[in-house]
């Protein structure tokens, strides 16, 4: 009887723990892969990102300058700057091309300008003068402010941590002694009707315990002409009237019908962001202290200083907004100086030792150059 002869298996396994090695060398690969693929395509979106976010930025800017140039056509024209109060691209009164490249849907989606804004903001109040101009109309009458505050702070500093640390109050230490993280203010108010009632007082940054509180200055006070007074600050101010650290509120305004002020203001020890706003009531904290998310108290518009734009740009599906405060005071372009005089060349000054007579002569005519 024949046997069919048996054929022995052999035992090795190596193959199998290659073909093992070579799956798991293919699925790293493919996670690799991956992985590349999903850093490519977020560096791609993060790229075209930022390509809409400057195109929407840019559709933004012109809605600001269309209604730049409306606004400066109405001061050369002398008549009033017509608001905008809708995000309708068909107001009469700014003629706009919003679509600035329909084929990829590039345009600034809504444009509004308010000529009488409440609120006056100056982003960077440095050590060359500027001037403000304070007026307001409203349903009780022309210009009858009775109350300004002005919030300040630090336009590098940071506003989430006052300090102040060994107070200098009421001094002015040289720079390198100062060590407060807000500047004082100088400012000066001067009527429009009777520039002999001015006042000039410098405000004063100190630290404060209370949320939205604030100093005063009794403007009717004359005897505080030329005071130092002390401001309230604190980190985290949330009232509409307080948007920054340092607060002062100047109250007893004067009333009368030409109830204007020009107000100059300075920065010492370093820029600052200065707001300001005129509430209705008079000293009274409970209608100063505005509460951003629960507003209790009413507001003046100003006039003739400042016009707000707000702008929104459009790119695809990104959006981008901006808030613009366009000047319209003429005497917004730092015209005026700090001093009586102010030259870049040497000044002759020339002196007389008065006589015990009545009558000043001057006995040595001529100019500096031969009589110094």
């Amino acid at each position: 009887m024949n046997q069919t002869p048996r054929i022995k298996l052999s035992e090795d396994q190596s193959g199998m723990a290659s073909i093992l090695i070579t799956m798991i060398s293919m699925i790293v690969i493919a996670l690799i892969v991956a992985g590349f693929t999903q850093i490519s395509l977020h560096e791609q979106r993060a790229a075209l990102d930022k390509v809409l976010s400057t195109q929407a930025l840019d559709a933004a800017e012109s809605g600001v300058n269309d209604a730049q140039h409306t606004i400066e056509a109405n001061i050369q024209s002398n008549t009033p700057i017509p608001a905008k109060t809708t995000c309708s691209g068909s107001d009469a009164n700014y003629p706009s091309n919003p679509n600035l490249d329909p084929t990829h849907n590039i345009r600034y989606t809504c444009l509004l300008v308010d000529p009488q804004p409440l609120s006056l903001v100056y982003s960077s109040i440095s050590d060359q003068s500027k001037i403000v101009q304070v007026q307001s109309i409203n349903t009780m009458g022309p210009y009858n402010i009775q109350t300004l505050v002005l919030s300040w702070q630090d336009t590098t500093l940071p506003s989430s941590n006052f300090a102040c640390s060994g107070n200098n109050y009421p001094y002015f230490p040289p720079m390198s002694g100062w060590n407060c993280s807000a500047g004082v203010i100088r400012m000066d108010i001067v009527p429009f009707n009777d520039p002999s009632s001015d006042r000039v007082v410098f405000l004063y940054p100190t630290a404060s315990n209370t949320q939205n509180g604030y100093g005063t200055l009794d403007y009717a006070d004359s005897s505080k002409n030329g005071s130092v007074i002390p401001a309230q600050c604190y980190s985290t101010n949330d009232a509409v009237t307080m948007p920054n650290m340092c607060n002062v509120a100047i109250y007893d305004l004067s009333t009368d019908n030409d109830g204007g002020y020009f107000i100059r203001l300075k920065a010492l020890y370093g820029n600052q962001t200065v707001t300001i706003t005129a509430p209705t009531g008079n000293n009274d904290a409970g209608a100063i202290q505005c509460i951003a998310t629960a507003p209790h108290c009413n507001l003046f518009n100003f006039i003739n200083d400042q016009v707000l734009v707000d702008s929104t740009g459009q790119a695809q599906d990104v959006l981008k907004r901006l808030q613009v405060r366009i000047p319209i005071n003429p005497l917004d372009s730092n015209i005026v100086p700090n001093a009586a005089i102010q030259s870049t060349n040497s000044i002759c000054k020339k002196f007389f030792a008065i006589p015990s007579t009545d009558t000043l002569v001057d006995t040595a005519p001529g100019d500096c150059s031969t009589n110094p």
